[in-house]
């Protein structure tokens, strides 16, 4: 019984702290086009427009950046906020159509490549 008890606890205790950091994640949008920095970002009908506002931006762990498919973007991208090894901080499209084009991305303890493995 006290076995039972103890593995309802555990996870309870999981759900609650799986919820409360999944609670507090963003989402933030970027549209070249139809964006604007000084929106919220935080719908696309309310996205901000430049790459510069996302690198002065702070993000928390679980938090995701999406890039509008079929946008071009001449600026540079820097990451400078940290995730952890369970909630990253993702960077992904949102839309359809090609996938969304930046110049430079930089995000400090990535190793990226420019160009495609051979």
């Amino acid at each position: 019984m006290k076995n039972i008890i103890l593995a309802f606890v555990v996870t309870v205790v999981s759900i609650i702290t799986w919820a409360s950091v999944s609670a507090y994640a963003a989402i933030y949008y970027v549209d070249a086009s139809e964006g604007n920095d000084s929106n919220s970002g935080t719908s696309s009908a309310q996205a901000w427009k430049s790459l510069s506002k996302v690198t002065n931006s702070t993000f928390s762990p679980g938090d995701s950046v999406l890039l509008k498919r079929s946008e071009k973007w001449t600026e540079s991208l820097s990451l400078y906020s940290s995730g952890s090894e369970n909630n990253p901080i993702n960077l992904m499209a949102y839309d359809t159509g090609d996938e969304p084009i930046v110049r430079d991305i930089t995000i400090p303890g990535w190793p990226l490549q420019n160009t495609p493995p051979k």
